[in-house]
């Protein structure tokens, strides 16, 4: 909806930012990463019509078990963000945050509270930004830096538990480097 807003020039700006940070980062780690590739052999199986049955047994058992791992993550980043606002916490956070928001990525100071939503799940954050009034071009910078973000807390917690605290912790703070670099970056340019 907020995409819809914003208007043609505004979508292209969004469309080849995010296509140049995707081929960017993937050059970059294909030299950083050691290792080489491998073939890719995959035996097919017998091609045919999908039954309907077993798509839907299939949809239940894979949406039932994410709920079971990530709602208790959903439920406790909005606890944690709950508990920061009757804190006060969440008017620090933002307002260390706001010079960020304003300065560099040349949005309004209430963005910087749709980011720190957008931790724990990412729509809240764009949500958030529903509501603002944006220029078109902030509109695209805005989505840059939403789609550049990290990733919700539920996609962090999995990211922890696979790659360790110290991987995780480096690909959490390095995302909301690149979001803010490269959303700023964008926003001298085209604001």
């Amino acid at each position: 909806m907020l995409a819809a807003t914003a208007g043609p020039q505004a979508m292209l700006v969004y469309a080849v930012v995010i296509i140049a940070m995707m081929l960017t980062v993937s050059t970059v780690l294909h030299k950083m990463l050691p290792g080489q590739s491998t073939p890719l052999l995959i035996d097919l199986p017998m091609m045919r019509i999908p039954r309907i049955d077993n798509i839907l047994k299939k949809t239940w058992h894979r949406s039932i078990g994410f709920m079971k791992e990530a709602s208790v993550w959903f439920f406790v980043g909005a606890l944690g963000v709950g508990l920061m606002e009757i804190t006060g916490l969440l008017k620090i956070f933002t307002y260390f945050l706001t010079p960020i928001t304003v300065n560099w990525l040349k949005l309004p100071a209430e963005a910087s509270v749709a980011f720190v939503m957008g931790t724990v799940r990412r729509d809240f954050g764009a949500a958030g930004l529903f509501n603002l009034a944006l220029t078109p071009m902030q509109v695209a910078v805005s989505l840059i830096v939403i789609t550049l973000f990290v990733p919700c807390i539920a996609s962090f917690m999995v990211m922890l538990k696979e790659r360790g605290w110290k991987e995780g912790f480096t690909i959490w703070v390095s995302a909301w480097v690149i979001a803010f670099l490269v959303g700023g970056l964008t926003a001298l340019v085209v604001i």
